[in-house]
């Protein structure tokens, strides 16, 4: 039975580089004073592969022609704001570190020990969900796990801010549900739809209305664009209508549901400052990209942008998309967008993830 387990999740199947990289979301959140875990870490990876004795570097032009851009673009940028913006250089160079590490390590991953990886790491951020949710449900309230073996962060930090939502490992619930959405569009893939309807429970229970609905709708891209035979479409749809009757009618999931009932779109920063940031901005930085170093700065400097919503800790929070477009203009949201689009052209089973 147990070997059944292992195997059915690949829980068998890990390495070392496969697994760092897995835990890779959780640990760059962490910090040795002034050395970040999030380029540290690739770094270490990227030394586990030079040091191997057959190694090759990826092969992607589009993801060649992003990372030209992005790091022309931002070094023209600190060449025009001068000194008075110096700690855009650190940026460049975490530019450069993340994308140089995508060459080096992504050739390097070994599909069947990664899957088992991500698995494991799975498990172990739904043990945390299931935790946090029960010490909620008694009348306790929680903060993110933090891992054994890192440092201790600041005081004020998000590690130790008290919460009524679990979070697992995470920094909150959005992000333990971007991970899952991966070994989620694994089972998915594999047609292991028992494990499909695991991991859809689990991130019910974070109480993430993003994923809540990114968990429906990647069920319904999969059904409506995947090439699989009719019963497996059905097994599919069947069970995402139990899910959905479940989430509905059962109190454990009440508070995710009331999230999504009571959300304000107007005044939810993740869903408003995007599109409120790309409509104050005038065309010609529309076109080339914001004349800042970040959000933050532009927003300081630029009273047309006093609109966007501040978070708790005072920070500007943009989704991705508008990010991009904000920061790299016109043509670097084509670029990042075409590195998609070139990825799911050439496979078409990568549809479910990539449009999520």
């Amino acid at each position: 039975m147990i070997k059944k387990i292992l195997s059915y999740l690949h829980l068998n199947e890990i390495g070392v580089l496969e697994l760092m990289f897995a835990f890779y979301p959780i640990l760059s959140g962490y910090a040795y004073g002034a050395i970040r875990m999030d380029l540290f870490v690739l770094l270490v990876m990227d030394v586990i592969v030079l040091l191997r004795p057959h190694k090759k570097w990826l092969k992607c032009s589009p993801l060649i022609w992003l990372m030209l851009f992005v790091l022309f673009h931002e070094f023209v940028l600190f060449i025009y704001l001068g000194a008075d913006r110096s700690y855009l250089f650190n940026t460049i160079i975490g530019y450069f570190i993340t994308f140089i590490s995508i060459f080096i390590i992504a050739p390097a991953l070994n599909y069947k020990k990664l899957v088992g990886s991500l698995m494991w790491v799975g498990i172990l951020s739904a043990g945390g969900i299931l935790y946090h949710f029960y010490i909620i449900q008694t009348g306790g309230v929680c903060h993110p796990i933090k891992l054994p073996f890192m440092p201790d962060l600041a005081s004020d930090t998000r590690l130790f801010e008290e919460v009524n939502r679990p979070t697992s490992f995470y920094w909150e619930p959005a992000a333990f549900v971007t991970y899952m959405m991966v070994p989620l569009f694994i089972s998915l893939y594999q047609r292991k739809f028992l494990l499909t309807g695991g991991i859809i429970f689990v991130m019910f229970l974070s109480t993430s209305s993003t994923g809540i609905l990114l968990s429906i709708l990647i069920c319904g891209i999969y059904i409506f664009t995947q090439k699989v035979k009719l019963r497996y479409k059905l097994l599919l749809l069947s069970l995402a209508a139990i899910m959905v009757v479940f989430l509905l009618s059962s109190e454990i999931f009440e508070a995710g549901v009331t999230k999504i009932e009571k959300m304000d779109i107007e005044n939810t920063s993740r869903l408003i400052n995007g599109p409120t940031l790309i409509m104050d901005m005038p065309m010609e930085h529309l076109i080339t990209g914001m004349p800042e170093a970040n959000v933050i700065d532009y927003n300081r400097i630029n009273p047309a942008t006093s609109n966007l919503l501040p978070t708790r800790s005072g920070g500007i929070f943009v989704s991705t998309f508008w990010l991009v477009w904000a920061k790299f203009g016109i043509i670097g949201l084509f670029l990042y967008l075409n590195l998609y689009y070139r990825l799911i052209k050439r496979n078409l089973q990568l549809l479910p993830y990539g449009l999520i």
